[in-house]
């Protein structure tokens, strides 16, 4: 009995050393019971990759307070904050500087001119934040006093283009003047103005639009087209003689459709014109003849073809 309660006993010690050796060290302090299971490395792989059902990044559990995860790389949560902020929308708007709580963008047309003067005015016409001179101010205030003469027109002369300076390319200073006025005036101020580098007063603008005669005044039509429904007729017929007067061959011919019953020698539907002009004027004029005037909208097919007969287009008979 004696012999096999010693084995028994060294049978115990064998055990609790074993089990002191396969058991983890527990800190000063710490209870066996207190200490925290040991993380496996491929757990912790998957905690930090894992995502929300809504897909967004879900937190690592093993990220540290400076947002970097164990393994060196930055927790989710940084690396989304990193992105919205390389990718953030600016609230400046263009044109406006970062420090300006004035928003001088242009998005329809030309923004205002902001500052408490006359401002110069850009290739478009759009204004500039920065103030014309007062030399500028007075010359184009004279130009402005002049335009009721300048612009004053009678039906048989009509109007004319004035533009300056004259050079290689087009003058971006354009007005509709009526034919035989004197420019003498006009053009003085114009030479002055250039040479202080007034806005407006140099080359490189496209062509001058097309102006009528319309209620004693030349007009730009559209959008200007106050006038008599003779004087808007008279303007449609000469439009269309102007856009169809040039061609080489049928092929440079087409059929602008109008939808308006034949007047003024126009056919029926439509108008011959050169493919490459600009029709802009013409369908202006259509539109502020057709409306105002009562003019029919006929409902016949548009003409064709178009044919180039004699240098000029024209409806095929």
């Amino acid at each position: 009995m004696a012999l096999q309660q010693q084995i028994q006993s060294v049978a115990l010690v064998l055990i609790l050393a074993v089990a002191a050796c396969s058991s983890p060290t527990t800190p000063a302090g710490q209870g066996a019971d207190t200490a925290a299971p040991a993380t496996d490395a491929a757990d912790t792989a998957v905690a930090s990759d894992a995502t929300t059902a809504d897909g967004d990044a879900a937190t690592a559990a093993d990220a540290g307070a400076d947002g970097t995860a164990q393994d060196g790389a930055p927790a989710a949560d940084s690396l989304a904050d990193a992105t919205v902020s390389d990718v953030a929308v600016s609230d400046t708007s263009p044109g406006q500087d970062a420090d300006s709580s004035v928003d001088v963008s242009y998005d329809a047309g030309c923004g205002p001119c902001t500052l408490n003067c006359v401002c110069k005015k850009d290739y478009n016409g759009c204004p500039l934040q920065e103030c014309e001179s007062a030399t500028c101010v007075d010359l184009m205030g004279q130009i402005t006093a002049l335009e009721p003469k300048l612009t004053a027109c009678t039906k048989d002369k009509g109007c004319q283009p004035f533009e300056f300076p004259i050079c290689g390319s087009v003058g971006c200073f354009q007005l509709g003047v009526g034919v035989g006025n004197d420019l003498s005036a006009l053009e003085n101020l114009a030479g002055k103005a250039g040479a202080a580098s007034c806005s407006g007063f140099h080359c490189g603008c496209g062509p001058a639009p097309p102006t009528f005669c319309l209620g004693g005044k030349c007009r730009t039509c559209p959008p200007d087209c106050d006038g008599t429904c003779d004087e808007k007729l008279a303007a449609l017929v000469g439009t269309a003689q102007q856009l169809a007067s040039f061609c080489g061959s049928d092929s440079e011919c087409t059929v602008v459709a109008t939808g308006m019953c034949p007047v003024g020698g126009l056919p029926c539907g439509g108008i011959a014109v050169n493919k490459y002009a600009k029709t802009d004027a013409l369908l202006g004029l259509v539109a502020a003849y057709t409306g105002p005037c009562g003019a029919a909208m006929c409902k016949c097919a548009v003409p064709g073809p178009a044919v180039c007969l004699k240098g000029k287009c024209t409806v095929a008979p």
